[in-house]
């Protein structure tokens, strides 16, 4: 993960953080290639899952992020860099929705229209099997719709936002 989506994801949660401790957090897609977002969220977590399909470093449960759902439960959802690697991910997006608790919040950084494809599973360029599609700014505002209110940047090809459910 490059410093600028990191540092995005920082901001937001403590932005929308304020005093809030002993929160569930779920990460999608938390298989730690070249870097993780789970040390901004572990100390104020009483609870941290991070899930993807492939086992790894980072990864708490193997499986598919349209299999996990528990309604209501979580105050954060975070993915960084998995919606281009996934042709599922405004389903994603939804079951963010529905797993997040009331008022939780969802993060999410991606590759936006321009940015050159690259692998989910290293650092190495994408094989003829894997999945691989940036994601457009307006296709993310229309899916961004379900949450009460949300904010999408886009910077240097990325696209990145937070949503309130």
């Amino acid at each position: 993960m490059h410093k600028q989506a990191y540092d995005y994801v920082y901001c937001a949660f403590h932005d929308w953080r304020k005093d809030k401790t002993n929160l569930k957090v779920l990460e999608i897609g938390s298989l730690d290639i070249n870097g993780s977002v789970r040390g901004i969220f572990k100390p104020f977590a009483a609870e941290y899952i991070g899930i993807d399909p492939q086992d790894g470093p980072g990864v708490d449960v193997v499986i598919d992020a349209m299999l996990y759902n528990k309604p209501n439960y979580f105050d954060v959802v975070v993915t960084a860099e998995t919606f281009e690697h996934t042709p599922y991910w405004k389903d994603i997006i939804k079951l963010s929705h529905n797993n997040l608790a009331p008022g939780g919040l969802f993060i999410a950084t991606m590759a936006g229209e321009g940015r050159l494809p690259h692998s989910a599973i290293d650092e190495n360029p994408i094989r003829e099997w894997e999945h691989y599609a940036n994601i457009g700014a307006w296709d993310l505002k229309q899916t961004l719709k379900i949450f009460s209110t949300f904010e999408i940047d886009v910077l240097n090809q990325d696209l990145y936002c937070w949503a309130a459910r």
